[in-house]
């Protein structure tokens, strides 16, 4: 039997490369694995390619299960409660735990299949245990998971992704903000039957309108209005209480100091300019007008306003314009204001498929200056200041009809409002400044009636305040002053350079003056009158400075005649761009639609409206106003001819009134005194005063009740062909009108040659006013006698057209022009008494002979500069002739 050969095969691998004695690696040579015991025997090359395929496809199977594993223990890595710091229950932080023990346990066992893959540790060791150099081996060859995300930086990329969030957000919000503004100015659309109106507010000023005119018996149609709408008893202005601070803060709701118009007239340092409201073409220019108004923000929200005459509506403020604007006509009547406003009303709106945008305007404000200019030239108390709020209140009227006519009374919203009240002036109520201070110290005097003092330099600042502070214990009841650091707080009139730095502002019903218009020691002597008759513009809490506030309509939908608080006119604004669905602008106010009635102004608890006289009159505030002198030492003097005279034209101060006499309070006119016993009473006393007044002048050789014309003729022979006899005698009956010039009397002559002229009218100027007094001569000498001059045919038609004079002479206190009176009177009272529409012929009549008289007046180079029903006199058969 053969043995087998034990020599090594050919085709074995160590029978060629003494290297390869092995296909075992020299770290697997010193084991006793199955491999060595195959290898050992002698095997052919077929036999170890299946052999290698076999391993191969088991390590591969092997890998596998490995990759698998490695995959979970990475996750579990990442989301270990070792990598967390979230506090968990106790209960689950255990379970938690035993759960993690576990999977360590099975991530040992992947490591060390792992190691046994790469050859590293004995064969014949467990899996669960191992030999030292396995240990060693196993850190230098220990399987590494990929790095976990920090947790800083998931909260950073969640952080990231939702402040975009927060920005594609906004933007998509601001990109929508033009359609939801233009979507909120329509919705809800109100139908009066025939057209669409979007909200819709019509707001009216009433210029000067006080809150208790109201209470006069005078204002149906705005009483009506407080009956059926929204109000409180009354509205405070802001400080100063003045026209144009007042409308420019019910169009932003900001204090003046905040908006810019801190005045009807004011000095600004930056551009070195002083704003005047009457010159308009400088207040009108934009960079006076530091805030947006409202008709700007309407404008830019999609809302179409319409403005009529309001102040500071043409200074072209922001880069939007009204889609309407009306600028200011002084002379416009107050029909041609209703009809402006219904026109408005009237234009083509949404529900006119015809037009692109809507024409209609859905915010209409109108200014009505009416009562302010008649409360300035007649005073709140006057005959004239009741016609007036009665045609103001018919205007008012006038709209509510045109109203209800469309159907638009629960459809258009209606807000009167006024901007300031007003109070009495007395020539006994002046506050002479130049007695106060050093006027060489002032640079510019800002403000009436208060006097805001800019000095020349910073350093005289403290010296004309001590000059006040030295004489304000004699002036408390006069006036009060302030720095802008010491300005009281509730009159927020401190903050803007256009404030002047020191104010004297006068107590209500005064007023300060300065010598070159009236000096106060002169002129009460000789009787002259302060005008103007009334003034605003004083602290705006004061009773006599309150204004109005009436609203009614759909967005205002409270019980009628309810009643609000007392509120500030900062409010406005924010109301009326509530009721228009306007966004409003930051402002002062805080009052928002809707409004909060605490009651009806029926209610029994309501308050009443009470409103205190004007200030009683007493001495000026002159330089000594803490001891007036007594009235003993103004006794003639014992020198002959001439002694000053005494309040020519008007009686003497008068006498303080029985203890039991009730004053008049400052909203009773003088045709109310008359009404009751005590007013008969007082007329009686007024005439016996006057009376007495004039035995005074007369026995003292001034102008009395019969004028002996001895003085002073002027030496113009050719201003008249007729001058006063000395020998005539005159007697004055009544005072048949007056002016800002002088005065007008009747007179009856009582002895003398006078040709004829038993009755004459005297226009009375004082001495002061010689400029005034040479120019109405002039006139007179053009056009009262020109017979000499003229054709017969012109003669007459001057003779028709105006007044003629008599005459003209002058004593030490007075001027005096002699002229014919025309019994009927003029045309104002004309239109009194006929108290209805003049027929078109008569009318036509009338302004003929009005166009005849300007014409010959135009023609001979001079202008009539006070054409008014009250200078146009009546003669026989409606021959209107000019005074």
């Amino acid at each position: 039997m053969r043995h087998p050969d034990t020599s090594p095969s050919l085709l074995s691998p160590g029978n060629y490369d003494n290297d390869a004695s092995s296909l075992r690696s020299p770290s697997e040579q010193d084991s006793d694995s199955d491999d060595d015991a195959l290898l050992g025997q002698n095997r052919s090359t077929l036999e170890i390619a299946e052999h290698d395929r076999a391993v191969l496809e088991a390590e591969e199977e092997l890998e596998n299960l490995l990759i698998r594993r490695g995959s979970a223990h990475g996750l579990r890595r990442i989301f270990s409660p070792n990598g967390s710091r979230v506090k968990i229950g106790k209960t689950k932080k255990e379970r938690r735990q035993r759960r993690g023990s576990r999977r360590e346990r099975v991530s040992e066992d992947g490591e060390l299949m792992y190691e046994m893959e790469e050859g590293i540790g004995d064969d014949n060791a467990s899996l669960l245990s191992g030999s030292s150099l396995d240990l060693d081996q196993k850190g230098e060859y220990t399987y590494e998971p990929p790095p976990r995300p920090s947790w800083r930086k998931i909260l950073f990329i969640i952080a990231l992704i939702a402040i975009l969030f927060v920005i594609l957000l906004l933007g998509a919000y601001k990109a929508s903000s033009g359609f939801r503004a233009s979507r909120a100015h329509f919705p809800p659309l109100l139908s009066n039957g025939t057209a669409l109106f979007a909200p819709t507010t019509i707001v009216i000023s009433l210029d000067g309108f006080r809150a208790d005119f109201l209470d006069r018996g005078l204002t149906p149609a705005l009483n009506s209005l407080v009956a059926n709408g929204v109000s409180p008893q009354y509205m405070n202005p802001s400080f100063p209480s003045v026209t144009f601070p007042n409308h420019f803060t019910l169009m932003t709701g900001l204090y003046p100091e905040s908006h810019g118009i801190v005045g009807n007239t004011f000095w600004d340092p930056k551009i070195n300019e002083e704003f005047y409201y009457t010159h308009p073409a400088v207040s009108m220019q934009p960079k006076w007008w530091m805030a947006e108004p409202l008709w700007v923000t309407a404008e830019k929200q999609g809302v179409k306003t319409a403005i009529h005459m309001w102040p500071g509506s043409e200074a072209h403020i922001g880069d939007r314009e009204p889609t309407f604007l009306d600028k200011y006509n002084g002379t416009e009547v107050l029909s041609r204001k209703v009809d402006r406003v219904l026109e408005f009303l009237d234009l083509p709106g949404l529900e006119d498929k015809s037009q692109v945008t809507p024409e209609r305007p859905q915010f209409i404000i109108a200014y009505v200056p009416d009562v302010d200019r008649d409360g300035h030239t007649f005073g709140p108390n006057s005959t004239e200041i009741r016609k007036t709020i009665s045609e103001a209140d018919s205007m008012v009227a006038n709209i509510m009809t045109g109203l209800e006519q469309r159907n638009l009374t629960e459809v258009v919203n209606i807000v009167v409002v006024s901007d300031h009240g007003m109070a009495t002036t007395s020539a006994e109520r002046l506050i002479q400044l130049d007695d106060l201070i050093d006027y060489n110290l002032i640079e510019h005097i800002d403000g009436w009636p208060s006097a805001g003092l800019r000095p020349k330099r910073p350093e005289d600042l403290e010296t004309l305040r001590k000059q006040l502070e030295k004489v304000a214990p004699d002036y408390e009841h006069a006036f009060e002053f302030y720095t802008r650091e010491t300005m009281p707080e509730r009159y927020h009139f401190s903050n803007n350079e256009r404030i002047a730095p020191l104010w004297v502002i006068p107590k209500t019903g005064w007023a300060i003056v300065n010598r070159s218009e009236f000096d106060v020691k002169e002129d009460l002597k000789t009787g002259k009158e302060y005008h103007p008759r009334g003034i605003h513009g004083y602290d705006h809490e004061h009773p006599l400075m309150r204004a109005i506030f009436i609203a009614r309509g759909p967005a205002f939908p409270h019980k009628p005649n309810s009643r609000v608080e007392v509120f500030q006119n900062i409010e406005v604004y924010n109301i009326v761009c509530d009721s228009l669905g306007v966004d409003p602008l930051p402002g002062n106010g805080t009052l928002r639609l809707p409004l909060k009635p605490v009651g009806l102004h029926s209610d029994e608890n309501a308050p009443v409206l009470d409103t205190p006289p004007d200030p009683p009159a007493q001495t000026s505030a002159t330089a000594v106003p803490a001891q007036p002198a007594p009235p003993q030492p103004t006794l003639p003097q014992p020198s002959p001819p001439q002694p000053k005279p005494a309040q020519p034209a008007q009686p003497a101060p008068k006498p303080s009134p029985a203890p039991e006499t009730p004053p008049a309070t400052d909203h009773q006119s003088d045709d109310e005194k008359g009404s009751t016993w005590w007013g008969t009473i007082w007329h009686k006393f007024e005439d016996l005063k006057s009376w007495a007044g004039g035995v005074a002048d007369a026995v003292q050789g001034k102008h009395p009740d019969k004028y002996e014309t001895v003085h002073n003729y002027y030496k113009q022979e050719s201003l008249s062909q007729r001058p006063i006899k000395k020998s005539e005698h005159w007697q004055r009956e009544r005072k048949i009108g007056g002016g800002g010039f002088g005065e007008v009397w009747l007179e009856k002559c009582t002895k003398g040659k006078n040709n004829g002229h038993h009755v004459r009218a005297t226009k009375q100027m004082e001495v002061g006013r010689q400029i005034d007094y040479a120019r109405e001569l002039e006139a007179i000498a053009k056009f009262s006698h020109p017979k000499a001059r003229l054709p017969a045919t012109q003669y007459q038609q001057y003779e028709r057209c105006f007044v003629k004079s008599f005459g003209w002479y002058q004593n030490e206190a007075s001027l005096f022009i002699a002229m014919e009176y025309l019994e009927l009177g003029d045309l104002h009272d004309y239109l009194l008494d006929k108290n209805q529409p003049l027929p078109e012929i008569e009318v036509r009549c009338v302004m003929s002979q009005i166009l005849e008289s300007l014409g010959l007046i135009h023609d001979n180079g001079f202008a009539q500069r006070d054409l008014k029903p009250r200078n146009i006199l009546q003669e026989p058969v409606h021959q209107m002739t000019g005074g």
